[in-house]
């Protein structure tokens, strides 16, 4: 796994009229994807707890002061309009989802990807998304520190893979764990053997296969 910490991401492959669309959020997603499809088209699977929560804050508070809201800023809110910005930017017709999992919990992603490998495709591209929160939401949810996203190829073969992982269900009986869901897919990329995943009625265990 390569992970960068930058003060800006790479956007050169980009053309300028169409970087000047992109949230700090999207940089970050859009610089990790070119890593890990830099030139397949494969579908992709977007997954983020909050998406485009500074847009959506943003418009919501103009809706409550003004009582109207630019379409065109709307649609850059909406939750898979980051997933939609990538398609047409790769020109990429592969299906795209966008989901919003409970607990910010990996799984719902890996689910997906696991199932469109099942029917048939070579590799499915996911990118895990958060951007920090308005200082609104902070009575309620633990921000991230900044716009972040982390990119895996997904393949249903051994070839060139990094690791081979298993997914297992634990059990039901676990409270929601957030904080220790948004980092599980990092630290056990980073080297440890198994982590577990709690997402609040359902819990998983995700661990690296010799």
């Amino acid at each position: 796994m390569q992970e960068r910490q930058l003060e800006a991401p790479d956007l050169r492959h980009i053309p300028p009229l169409k970087r000047r669309r992109l949230s700090p959020l999207a940089r970050a997603v859009f610089h990790t994807l070119n890593y890990c499809d830099p030139d397949a088209e494969l579908p992709l699977v977007f997954s983020s707890a909050m998406g485009e929560i500074n847009r959506t804050h943003g418009l919501l508070h103009q809706l409550a002061v003004a009582g109207d809201i630019s379409p065109a800023a709307f649609s850059l809110s909406v939750h898979n309009a980051i997933a939609g910005l990538w398609s047409v930017q790769r020109n990429n017709t592969r299906p795209m989802q966008a989901l919003a999992p409970r607990a910010r919990s990996p799984v719902p992603a890996l689910l997906e990807a696991i199932g469109q490998l099942h029917e048939g495709c070579d590799s499915v591209a996911l990118v895990f998304a958060e951007e920090d929160y308005p200082d609104f939401y902070a009575p309620w949810l633990e921000s991230p520190a900044g716009p972040s996203a982390l990119a895996l190829c997904l393949g249903s073969g051994e070839r060139d893979a990094v690791a081979r992982l298993r997914l297992q269900f634990a059990g039901g009986d676990s409270a929601p764990d957030s904080g220790g869901n948004a980092g599980a897919l990092d630290r056990l990329l980073a080297g440890e053997p198994a982590v577990r995943i709690d997402e609040g009625g359902c819990s998983w265990m995700l661990e690296h296969v010799a």
